[in-house]
């Protein structure tokens, strides 16, 4: 994409990489070292947004990591844009931080 949806797909992935922070930081300490001695620590923003063909790496890792059943994983294997690919793990992180005990 470029121009103006470029923009915009940039800002949606800064949101939806600032939010995922948001989300493994509130993790356990048990929980999270458990999970970055299994999958290591979460990839850093890429430079380049598009230099992947396949996306960020840190979407891979988040999905990877979520507390989701296969079956609520699989469709997000099957989004070919990362648009729509952002817009539903934002979804799925919205819906944990509502369903989190206080």
């Amino acid at each position: 994409v470029e121009g103006l949806a470029e923009r915009e797909l940039q800002s949606l992935h800064d949101a939806v990489y600032d939010q995922a922070l948001v989300w493994v930081n509130s993790l356990k300490a048990e929980q999270k070292q458990r999970i970055e001695g299994h999958f290591g620590p979460m990839p850093k923003k890429d430079p380049e947004l598009q230099a992947s063909p396949n996306g960020p790496s840190w979407c891979w890792w988040l999905l990877a990591v979520l507390p989701l059943e296969g079956r609520a994983q699989l469709p997000f294997l099957a989004i070919t844009s990362l648009k729509d690919r952002l817009s539903g793990i934002r979804k799925v992180l919205l819906f944990m931080s509502q369903s989190r005990p206080r």
